[in-house]
């Protein structure tokens, strides 16, 4: 989220996990992320919340922590058929909040891909007009000064060709 004022996680330990009435309650983030515009049409989502990445999984290890405290006993040793059989039923749980927290890391990529393509397309168009503007304040004016001269030069002179060339007629040469 976008509070700057706590951390967005606001538990330390397993056991303040378990005291808890809802994992829900272990998030301090607000529900804005954080956006940037990187071009002029272009929107990049860059902030995720605690609470779409860690919800599932802080229910997972909750649940586990529940079963340990509770009915099924502490966790130790070598583990009791019902322990096994459990675990056995969370695991699947636990990969699909693993696939979760996987998709959260695909995406932060994919939005880094996103900014650095932008980046380097404002270093081009910079390059672009850098150069261009370049061409325009670094111009040596005797230069092109004496250019345009030369060119008018050219003009009159290819004019006057033409002029008398329009005059020429067969019985010049007759």
């Amino acid at each position: 989220g976008t509070r700057t004022d706590v951390p967005p996680v606001n538990i330390n330990t397993l056991g303040d996990l378990a005291a808890l009435a809802s994992v829900n309650d272990a998030f301090d983030n607000n529900g804005l992320k954080r956006a940037v515009n990187i071009d002029d049409n272009e929107r990049v989502e860059f902030g995720f919340l605690a609470s779409d990445l860690a919800t599932d999984i802080f229910q997972k290890i909750k649940d586990i922590k529940a079963y340990h405290d509770g009915a099924g006993g502490p966790f130790a040793g070598a583990l009791s058929v019902a322990q096994s059989d459990y675990l056995s039923t969370e695991i699947p749980g636990l990969i699909d909040a693993n696939v979760v927290m996987t998709g959260f890391t695909a995406t932060n990529g994919r939005i880094a891909r996103q900014v650095e393509n932008a980046v380097a397309r404002h270093e081009e168009s910079e390059t672009f007009v850098k150069t261009f503007i370049g061409s325009i304040e670094d111009a040596d004016l005797a230069e092109a000064v004496s250019r345009l001269t030369m060119n008018q030069l050219q003009s009159e002179a290819t004019a006057r060709v033409v002029g008398q060339l329009a005059r020429i007629s067969l019985l010049d040469y007759i």
